[in-house]
């Protein structure tokens, strides 16, 4: 057993009330040989004393328990031990509406650090740990990349926002669909780098404005920046942003466009630390190295994650890059943005 555990790569605290529970589970997660085990714990107050003592990589933690809840443990070991230990909470919260107070207690965590994760089935034909496992280990290179990159923003909540910065590619249609529905008329201005064909532009801003109650702008040279709008590009082409406005420049035929690099490149020169950017489902790895400039310069940023994207490419360039204060699903980032937007003050740089 010592030897597995010296070939680990990720040691696990596994903390649910229910011994059969953890038992099964950890059984399952032990089929992964960089996955290990090093202790168990029945409610948060025993966590938190296995914490201290065994130091873990990843916690994983139910949310419903007796005597310390999923959230205040998670709110202590961050406390305590956030600069090595990362949080994984496990709840049907996430594939089920649940209570908006538990939803805004999660949101209310510190970013990048907690992911919330469903809870999954153990037993009969639909039980699978696969997605855990991928949450588990991105959770792992979350903490790694913070402690290797220390000139990076903290993963704090953002105090302002004075523009959202949005990249997508394959299947973005419905993730922004999902994402921007329920956006306030007071959220700051969206600006969104999807990838396109040629002569596809126009029929795309058609197709996002019948889903939205925002206005959708298709910008066809400049556009000045307004509160609840969403703007896109009216041809191929890349969109950059300036001070208050989005404007555009012409981008080669065979060239990939709108360019994620260079919406958040640009993003990140001038809103800097107000400038929030986010890099949705898609192919290829566009987006990555401006979200990491974004993040450099203090902004918030956030990838989708494995299981609720069509295609893994571009968040996960993004996330293997160290550009991601948060990894999380399409609705956890639904609910991070509009808990965030009822926090945040609006700034204009």
């Amino acid at each position: 057993m010592a030897v597995r555990e010296a070939q680990a790569q990720c040691r696990l605290l596994l903390v649910d009330d229910s011994a059969a529970y953890r038992s099964a589970l950890g059984l399952a997660l032990s089929r992964d040989a960089s996955l290990f085990i090093v202790g168990e714990a029945s409610d948060g107050e025993a966590a938190l004393i296995l914490a201290e003592r065994l130091r873990p990589d990843v916690v994983l933690l139910d949310l419903m328990m007796p005597r310390l809840n999923g959230i205040d443990t998670a709110r202590a070991i961050l406390r305590d031990y956030g600069d090595q230990t990362s949080v994984v909470l496990l709840s049907a919260l996430a594939r089920l509406p649940g209570s908006a107070e538990h939803r805004e207690a999660v949101a209310a965590l510190p970013a990048g650090v907690v992911t919330l994760h469903d809870k999954p089935t153990l037993v009969g034909p639909n039980a699978s740990v696969e997605a855990l496992i991928r949450s588990i280990k991105q959770a792992q290179i979350e903490r790694l990349v913070q402690l290797r990159a220390p000139r990076l923003a903290a993963r704090v909540p953002p105090q302002r926002c004075s523009v959202i910065a949005i990249a997508a590619s394959t299947g973005g249609l419905d993730a922004l669909r999902q994402l921007l529905d329920a956006l306030p008329s007071t959220a700051p201005p969206v600006v969104v780098a999807q990838h396109m064909a040629p002569g596809s532009q126009l029929r795309f801003a058609q197709q996002l404005q019948s889903c939205l109650r925002a206005p959708v702008v298709a910008v066809e040279h400049t556009a000045e920046l307004q509160a609840g709008t969403v703007f896109v590009a009216a041809r191929h082409a890349h969109m950059e942003l300036r001070a208050n406005e989005v404007a555009i420049t012409e981008a080669e035929p065979n060239q990939l466009a709108a360019s994620a690099n260079r919406l958040f490149l640009s993003a990140a020169r001038t809103h800097g630390a107000s400038a929030w950017g986010l890099v949705l489902t898609g192919m290829g790895q566009d987006g990555a190295r401006g979200l990491l400039a974004l993040r450099e310069a203090g902004a918030w940023t956030v990838a989708q994650d494995d299981q609720s994207s069509l295609v893994y490419g571009m968040p996960k360039a993004a996330a293997e890059a160290g550009a991601c204060c948060e990894v999380l699903s399409l609705r956890e980032i639904s609910w991070r943005i509009q808990h965030l937007l009822a926090s945040v003050h609006r700034s204009p740089r």
